[in-house]
């Protein structure tokens, strides 16, 4: 639907780019917080000029902006377990970026399999 933000698919999108903040923090601890936010800004800007490159699906400035919100969310995830859970911090950020990994992988499944094979027959 041209111009109407669904809520679902902005969820979806801040989601699946917690683990970026969260990788970033734990590979590039040195970085400041811009960085990590520049990171996020351009894996999502190049994941939007590749949908528009292969007509994957609608290349939207929302997705890039709720994309690096999943990025802020990940690096503020990092940060909070670390001072929370001090020495156990690696284990927690790396348990719960590998669930959302896992969730990010199964949900760019199901987008592909509807966009290739089930929308596709119905046309």
């Amino acid at each position: 639907m041209d111009g109407v933000l669904l809520l679902s698919e902005i969820a979806s999108n801040v989601i699946a780019f917690i683990p970026l903040g969260i990788y970033t923090c734990l590979l590039k601890e040195e970085w400041g917080l811009s960085k990590k936010l520049l990171a996020g800004v351009c894996v999502s800007t190049a994941f939007e000029l590749i949908q528009f490159a292969f007509a994957l699906g609608i290349c939207d400035i929302t997705d890039v902006l709720s994309n690096t919100l999943g990025t802020y969310v990940g690096v503020a995830v990092s940060r909070m377990s670390s001072m929370l859970l001090q020495h156990r911090a690696t284990l927690a950020a790396n348990a719960a970026a590998l669930l959302l990994t896992v969730y990010t992988v199964l949900r760019f499944a199901y987008l592909f399999y509807l966009g290739n094979f089930v929308m596709r027959h119905l046309s």
